[in-house]
């Protein structure tokens, strides 16, 4: 079964094609194969097998069909783009478009207008050299499926553009429904006389059906009662949804009123009983929406007692237990895993999985919802057996993306316990076996807590270096140097410093890299709340004046270029030693042996400094 399925250029001529074929085994099939899908899941839209005749069918089947499509606009042919509208028009989600940095003659790679302003673009280093493409496809990996694990709820411009797209996707052209009409009323016509017979033989099956209605529990009424079915048809699942959408839609353009109104709504689902599990799973997502957790938890709750075997349900359910604010929805969530992972819990408090499980079963998502659960409740005992456990009765048979969660979870678990000598180590397998910026986050989190402040400063630092466009990156560094009072004061073998507690002697430097979080391609909602609370927090008049600079350009798409306009009056006073460097950095790391070898050097000054301590 085909559920990640690759579209890209076939080519026009044999070189073309033959380095096609050598991108695809080399670069996009192992990537495929570290998002967690095997090789017989994983298909190219020239390779499915299938006889010229039925190709087009197949596509459609496989664009319309696959977990997650591909597509590669190397070479601008028109197919592709053909092929990622068909799935943009069918798909909601998880479309990944991914293009070249740059064409063979090192000129700049130039993509379609619509295509390079309206989407989440991946791009990569087109080299066929065998060392960069295995350290791009570790990179590429870990970027695809950070977008993908933030589960993104529309990546579709046509499902952005129209919420509601039922009604677009039943529309009929009038004129060619008409010469459907007449077609099928001259078919109707030559059948007349089998539709006499069939009318005949339905009567009597009438008069006998109705014999035995009217000696069971049945009975019907001639008479219509139209207010019935009216009341009725409200409560089907799809009236709900299309009600409920037309709700949002009106809060989201600022009739903020009409959130009770949808909280109201909500409860026509009590009334009804022609919900399916994916109309549950889509009411759950807008009152996810609209920041309505309790209400999603409970309306989550409602569809798992109705389709108590669906697992996508269930999990989702299990993942706002355990970030929520109650200690007993988080224990909730261990003992829903648990159960469903046929965990046990020896006297001595160790957790092992029940080796009777086939493995094939144990999806990525489900296991990291687990080992949060634990997280979540503290229990890092448990934590660190279970990652044991599996490593012991499946790691043989696991996907790679599950092997790489087992050494970053017990490396959590040492962490919590104490023992950061061997957390570090365990971070340090994790990042090799799946560069993933969840571990090198950890990994920076362990270090400034066993007191390596160098290294964890140069971790965040690398993660602002891989995620340039990515605004978290930028303010995880500045609440790093806040809390931990430690900073870059130059770019030679690097030169740090310890800043002490007050705010005012590292504004200087760490305002400018807000007003570079301010103005990156993904700034969200979310990441704009932290950067005004930092700036709240801070006491000087830089500090205001970024913080009155963002306010007045939040909504301004020339956010940067206003900025520029303003950098003399603005950043006056200010230290952008720190910018300056990452912007040094990310510039030579467009090379991915320049970015390996940065990361080598962090994990040397790790070494040297555990080193160090075993010494002393």
């Amino acid at each position: 079964m085909c559920k990640c399925f690759v579209l890209m250029a076939y080519g026009t001529s044999d070189t073309e094609r033959e380095e096609s074929s050598v991108r695809y085994e080399e670069f996009f099939l192992p990537i495929c194969e570290k998002l967690g899908y095997s090789r017989d899941q994983i298909e190219r839209a020239d390779t499915s097998g299938e006889d010229a005749g039925s190709i087009a069918k197949t596509y459609l089947t496989r664009i319309a069909g696959a977990e997650v499509v591909m597509a590669d606009l190397n070479y601008n042919r028109p197919s592709v783009y053909y092929e990622i509208g068909v799935r943009h028009a069918l798909v909601k989600k998880t479309t990944l478009i991914l293009a070249p940095r740059f064409e063979t003659d090192g000129s700049e790679f130039k993509v379609a207008f619509d295509v390079a302003n309206d989407h989440h673009l991946f791009k990569y280093n087109p080299s066929l050299n065998i060392v960069e493409v295995r350290a791009e496809v570790a990179r590429m990996a870990s970027e695809i499926r950070k977008w993908l694990d933030r589960r993104l709820k529309n990546d579709s411009p046509v499902f952005t553009a129209v919420p509601d797209m039922t009604a677009y996707q039943e529309r009929i052209d009038p004129t060619d429904e008409r010469k459907k009409i007449d077609q099928l009323t001259a078919q109707l016509a030559q059948k007349s006389e089998e539709i006499t017979a069939l009318q005949s033989q339905l009567a009597e099956n009438a008069q006998v059906a109705h014999s035995s209605y009217s000696s069971s529990s049945y009975s019907f009424s001639e008479t219509i009662d139209f207010d019935e079915a009216e009341d009725e048809q409200k409560l089907y699942g799809s009236e709900i949804l299309k009600e409920l959408i037309a709700i949002r839609q009106s809060i989201e353009e600022g009739d903020a009123e009409k959130l009770d109104e949808f909280k109201s709504h909500l409860r026509y689902i009590n009334k009804s009983d022609y919900i399916d599990a994916r109309t549950f799973r889509l009411v759950a997502q807008m009152c996810d929406d609209l920041s309505l957790p309790s209400y999603q938890m409970r309306v989550l709750e409602a569809a798992l007692a109705r389709y108590p075997n669906d697992d996508d349900i269930r999990f989702e359910l299990i993942d706002l237990y355990h970030e929520s604010q109650s200690p007993k929805m988080r224990r909730r969530a261990v003992e829903m895993c648990e159960v469903y992972f046929k965990i046990e819990t020896t006297e001595d408090g160790v957790a092992e999985f029940n080796t009777t499980r086939q493995v094939g079963s144990i999806q990525t998502g489900y296991l990291i919802s687990l080992f949060n659960s634990y997280i979540a409740t503290d229990e890092y005992a448990k934590l660190e057996s279970v990652t044991d456990s599996f490593q012991k009765h499946f790691g043989q048979a696991a996907n790679q993306r599950c092997l790489a969660l087992i050494p970053r979870n017990k490396a959590v678990a040492k962490m919590e316990r104490g023992h950061s000598k061997e957390a570090v180590a365990l971070f340090k397998q994790a990042y090799e076996q799946d560069r993933d910026e969840r571990t090198v986050s950890l990994l920076s989190k362990t270090c400034y807590e066993a007191g390596r402040k160098e290294v964890g400063y140069l971790l965040k630092e690398f993660l602002v270096i891989q995620e340039p466009e990515e605004a978290e990156y930028y303010i995880s560094l500045v609440n790093n140097i806040r809390r931990f009072g430690f900073l870059r004061t130059g770019t030679s073998d690097p030169e740090f410093t310890e800043v002490g507690i007050t705010f005012r002697p590292f504004e200087k430097y760490v305002i400018p890299i807000l007003y570079r979080a301010m103005t990156v391609e993904h700034c969200e909602d979310e990441d704009k709340a932290r950067i005004r609370q930092l700036l709240t927090d801070f006491k000087s008049r830089q500090a205001k004046d970024a913080l009155n600079f963002f306010n007045e350009n939040d909504l301004n798409q020339f956010i940067s270029k206003k900025l520029e306009e303003n950098k003399d009056s603005l950043q006056k006073g200010l230290d952008s030693t720190i910018v300056d460097y990452l912007d040094q950095m990310i510039s030579e790391c467009n090379n991915p042996e320049a970015a390996q070898k940065l990361i080598n050097d962090i994990f040397d000054r790790l070494e040297s400094a555990r080193e160090e301590s075993s010494d002393e």
